[in-house]
């Protein structure tokens, strides 16, 4: 934000500011809707239950997996891109 504040643009920083806090506000109500909608489905619960059952795992990794690899617990290792 130093750019915006050395250009002399206090009005853009403000509303920047703004934003900041109202999309701060969203963060709890966005992360209940999706632990509602894991709980919600069997399946999806069973497999965050089980990513979070590896140490340092918690819900936050298990919704992102979830979301990123919705296919994760049914393939084969060998299914798995390996990247190389």
């Amino acid at each position: 934000m130093w750019i915006i504040r050395s250009a002399g643009k206090p009005d853009l920083l403000r509303m920047i500011r703004q934003h900041r806090k109202w999309l701060g506000k969203q963060i709890p109500t966005m992360e209940h809707q999706i632990e509602e909608t894991i709980q919600a489905d069997a399946e999806m619960n069973r497999k965050s239950e089980r990513i979070q059952s590896v140490k340092r795992l918690g819900r936050v990794c298990a919704a992102t997996l979830l979301a990123v690899l919705p296919e994760i617990g049914t393939l084969t290792h060998n299914l798995y891109p390996s990247g190389n």
